[in-house]
């Protein structure tokens, strides 16, 4: 009767556990009034976010949500609005963008379009078209975020400048900063966000100090 008893409560323990981790792998998005909503999945288009459940569709305003997280992806993208966008996109000043690090210093991803109004070119015929590229954005959790660079992060000089200014107080990070800038490496993206991660990490435990 025991052993009975004890593997219906292991099973309904496993059937918990199991139930946690799918609802921590789902797609969800966050409401203006903090409502955390599963989805199946999502669209971010212009001033609107097409959403997913089931068989259900529904459409939101930028206005209604704050956060979005893709499980598939295992992105999280957030609601911002920089201190200055040199090229608006067809959202304005307030977008989407893919948060790529989380706690105190922030950096986001945001891919833009832009257009090329038509002119006639030398030759009597009309020019036109697009481009796409990405912008990066850098700022405090909670504030509004400046841009950090275009396309890539590269680690120049004005990039640099600004780590070394968010990435204040850690005697070890600032040393890295300056090494990871003066280091021959092609590809410095990955070290930089490593490194974000790691002083939101050590700034979180500095504050319980």
């Amino acid at each position: 009767m025991i052993k009975k008893q004890l593997f219906h409560i292991i099973l309904l323990a496993l059937t918990f556990f199991s139930f946690c981790v799918a609802a921590q792998t789902s797609s969800y998005i966050v409401t203006a009034t903090k409502d955390t909503i599963d989805v199946d999945k999502f669209d971010i288009q212009t001033k609107k976010v097409k959403i997913k459940i089931n068989d259900d569709k529904k459409v939101y305003d930028y206005e209604a949500l704050t956060a979005l997280y893709d499980a598939k992806r295992q992105k999280h993208y957030e609601k911002i609005s920089p201190v200055y966008v040199e090229y608006k996109g067809p959202s304005g000043k307030t977008f989407f963008a893919e948060r790529l690090t989380k706690g105190k210093v922030q950096i986001y991803k945001c891919l833009m379009n832009q257009l090329y109004i038509p002119v006639t070119n030398s030759i009597g015929g009309v020019a036109g078209g697009s481009n796409s590229f990405f912008v990066y954005y850098i700022g405090l959790e909670g504030l509004a975020p400046e841009m950090l660079c275009y396309y890539e992060i590269e680690m120049s000089k004005e990039e640099y400048k600004l780590y070394k200014l968010y990435l204040h107080s850690s005697d070890t990070i600032q040393k890295e900063i300056e090494a990871l800038f003066f280091s021959e490496e092609d590809k410095k993206e990955d070290a930089v966000i490593n490194l974000v991660e790691r002083y939101n990490q050590w700034w979180k435990k500095y504050k319980l100090e």
